[in-house]
């Protein structure tokens, strides 16, 4: 059984999630592939990436509500 899941964010809060974290992931994207389930993103290889990649990870999971 799979579990829904659903941002909590408002609508304010997603507007500027997507203005500074997302949109810089979006002008570092090198390459998207498709999978069965959802899409594969590559990004350069550099700490400066690692690190925002894990910061939007955290962000993510404290903005996501499990029913």
């Amino acid at each position: 059984m799979e579990i829904p899941i659903a941002c909590n964010l408002s609508d304010s809060e997603l507007r500027e999630r997507r203005q500074t974290i997302l949109n810089f992931f979006r002008q570092s994207l090198l390459k998207v592939r498709p999978l069965p389930l959802g899409f594969a993103f590559s990004f350069q290889p550099s700490s400066e990436m690692l690190i925002r990649l894990a910061e939007l990870v955290d962000l993510e999971r404290g903005s996501v509500v499990r029913f």
